[in-house]
């Protein structure tokens, strides 16, 4: 079972608790004030909990690797980038991922718009292991807990304006499709209507073309009549004054000799019957 710090600091006989007041004592801090500094911090709290009589105050190595750099000449000198990319690629070796797939998802992710962030607690102490981090007070460290957590509450309430969202295009996507489906099935009766339309339309035609040539056809044979009606008529009005002028001419023979003039109409009567004159 292990205990808390306080615990442990309470069972500690009073000459160690007094050793170490006076070992805290003798630290000289350069800000003046007791912070922490970032995940060494962390990190030397944790093993003072562990390990009490460890001092938990430890100053970064990032000085002797400074010094150590400027020992370097400039060829053999490295950059943060290039350190944090050998580390990175040291994580990817260890966790079986290839450059090429590491880098083709990072593109990949880079185009869809999303941010690559490595949630693994060992990636992230591998990366900042050896980063030289500023000291920071206890309200420094409460203020960026706060925007951090306004920051994952923000992007909370745009996910889930995203998701309302995309729920929303789905919805309207859905009634775009009907609109789709019944607009083409509305074109589709509306082709047949033209079909039918041109159809009827056809057989009309033809209908009219027969009507139009049978009127025609009567018209031809009207005039046809009527021409021989007008022959007829004139050969009735000829005949009448043919007929006429024989009435003038018998009662010319008969004011003459009744008897002589009645003969001679009948014997020329049968003459006119013998050559086929008259009927």
């Amino acid at each position: 079972m292990s205990l808390s710090p306080s615990q442990a600091s309470n069972k500690q006989p009073r000459s160690g608790r007094q050793s170490a007041t006076r070992q805290s004592e003798k630290v000289a801090f350069t800000s003046g004030k007791s912070s922490f500094s970032g995940n060494h911090s962390a990190v030397s709290v944790i093993e003072s909990v562990v390990n009490p009589k460890k001092n938990p105050f430890s100053v970064p190595q990032d000085n002797d690797e400074r010094v150590q750099q400027r020992s370097l000449k400039v060829h053999e000198k490295t950059t943060y980038t290039s350190r944090v990319n050998a580390k990175t690629a040291a994580m990817r070796k260890i966790g079986g991922e290839s450059e090429d797939e590491f880098f083709e998802e990072e593109i990949k992710k880079e185009k869809d718009g999303v941010i690559a962030v490595k949630d693994d607690p060992q990636f992230t102490l591998a990366i900042t292991r050896d980063r030289h981090v500023e000291k920071e007070n206890l309200a420094d460290f409460i203020s960026k807990k706060r925007e951090m957590f306004l920051v994952q509450y923000s992007l909370g309430v745009k996910r889930d304006e995203m998701r309302k969202l995309e729920e929303i295009a789905q919805a309207e996507e859905k009634k775009l499709e009907l609109a789709e489906q019944y607009l083409e099935e509305d074109a589709a009766m509306f082709d047949e209507f033209l079909k039918e339309n041109d159809k009827n339309s056809v057989e009309a035609i033809k209908i009219a073309e027969a009507e139009t040539k049978l009127k025609l056809e009567k018209v031809a044979e009207i005039k046809k009549i009527n021409a021989q009606m007008m022959a007829i008529k004139s050969e009735i009005s000829k005949n009448e004054d043919t007929l006429k002028e024989y009435m003038l001419y018998k009662q010319f023979l008969d004011s003459l000799t009744p008897q002589a003039s009645m003969n001679f109409f009948f014997f020329f009567f049968m003459y006119l019957r013998t050559f086929n004159l008259i009927d």
